[in-house]
Formats: structure tokens, C-alpha cells, sequence
């Protein structure tokens, strides 16, 4: 079996030849294991550590820089899709970096009329994703992960973690209107992935983060309520 019957056969709950073995890691990791292993790319790092990637295929519109095949209005390189923007932070006393918002695009606008005035939302013709199966096609025999749907985590990102639970709390149209933007953009841009992708496609990414690892951040009959109305 290959890295891609075996996690099918897992998922379908078909006999495998082995347990299915997947690795995630942040970028510093990812350049560590090359070195010790003495390789210089993806496909034979995996075969290496003799695992079966569910391989993402980047196109989130939620990341800065933006993928190759974003075609929309110009944006400095620290700015998604959305509008939001990131700035690098550094940890482990320099072991790496990551992304932190900067700069949230909804963060002092506080009625539906501003946001409607003075906001615009990403459309699904910003990206050219029609040509993508040869992009797909260099990953033979790997299950394929594309595109990614979290409507939650979008609003957070566009208004701010603390105003978002506000929101839902005592601006609840305005959070309802926000999220269904949102969800209506994701839903159209996952159905452009899928035409265009086809059957190379094997996964997408839905969630949403409602909690931390110890706690909820809402409450479960809030966050619900939020799921069930919007999705």
C-alpha cells in the first residue's frame, strides 16, 4: 500500500497493511529533520521517516504572504486576504518565529453599517485555482489536504479575539453578519477548489477553535448556537 490507499483504507474503515502514521511540525523542525537525515526536500524527508503525509496543499487565504494564485488587489507581504496583517515573533529564545495579528481590519467597527461601508470581503475571483491539478499531480501516491474552512477563527482574526466574544455576547447581529460573510466566502471558495481540484482531492479542513487546552473560551450552548445557524 501507498501513503494514500493506506489513510483511505483507515478512513473507510477498510483492512491496512500497517497503522497509518502522519507528523506534524513547526518549519524549524521541518529544516532540523532534513539536516539529520541529509535530505533537501519533502517527498524524500517522508520516505525517510517512513510516514504517510496527508499532504496540505496551501491555499488558505489566511496567510501572509498570499499564494501564488491569489490575483486580487495588491497587499503588502504581511497582509492575508482579509486585510489582516502579521508581524513575526520570535521564541525559544530564537529557535524560530511564528505569526501574531498586528493589525485586525474590523477591530473599531462597530456596527453593520460601518463594516458594510468601509470593508470588503474577499471574493472567490481573486484566486486563479482552475489550473491547480498539475500543482496536485507532483504528489502522487500522498493523500491530498485542500483548503480550509473555520469561520470562528476567521472573525477572531479579522475583529480581535476579545471584541469576537464580545460580539456574540451583546452584538450579536453584527457578529451573525460578519460570520455568514465569512462562511458564504468559504463555502463558495471550497466549491471552486473542488471543481477545479477534482477527484486528486481528498481532504479539506473544517474547524474552529471553541476552546483552549484546559477550558472552553465560550460557552458551549453559545458556540452552538453559532455552529448550528451558520453551518
Amino acid at each position: 500500500m501507498n501513503a494514500r490507499e493506506r489513510i483511505l483504507s483507515a478512513v473507510n474503515k477498510e483492512k491496512v497493511d500497517r497503522i497509518p502514521c502522519d507528523c506534524w511540525y513547526t518549519p524549524e523542525i521541518l529544516d532540523s529533520l532534513k539536516r539529520h537525515f541529509g535530505v533537501s526536500n519533502n517527498l524524500d524527508l517522508w520516505q525517510k521517516l517512513k510516514i504517510d503525509k496527508i499532504i496540505w496543499i496551501n491555499f488558505f487565504t489566511n496567510i501572509a504572504p498570499l499564494f501564488k494564485e491569489y490575483v486580487g488587489p495588491s497587499r503588502p507581504d504581511n497582509e492575508d486576504a482579509w486585510g489582516a496583517r502579521y508581524k513575526l515573533q520570535s521564541y525559544g529564545n530564537g529557535m524560530g518565529t511564528y505569526q501574531e495579528w498586528s493589525y485586525q481590519p474590523l477591530a473599531t467597527m462597530e456596527t453593520i453599517t460601518q463594516v458594510k461601508n468601509n470593508y470588503i470581503f474577499p471574493k472567490v475571483e481573486w484566486f486563479d485555482i482552475f489550473n491547480i491539478k498539475k500543482k496536485l499531480q507532483r504528489y502522487q501516491g500522498y493523500p491530498l489536504l485542500a483548503g480550509c474552512a473555520a469561520p470562528w477563527s476567521m472573525y477572531n482574526s479579522i475583529r480581535g479575539l476579545e471584541k469576537s466574544m464580545m460580539d456574540i455576547a451583546i452584538n450579536k447581529e453584527y457578529a451573525h453578519y460578519v460570520i455568514g460573510k465569512i462562511f458564504d466566502f468559504e463555502y463558495a471558495f471550497l466549491e471552486r477548489l473542488f471543481e477545479a481540484g477534482g477527484d486528486l482531492i481528498d481532504f479539506t479542513f473544517l474547524a474552529d477553535d471553541f476552546g483552549t487546552a484546559n477550558d472552553l473560551l465560550i460557552q458551549i450552548n453559545s458556540s452552538s448556537r453559532f455552529s448550528n445557524d451558520l453551518l
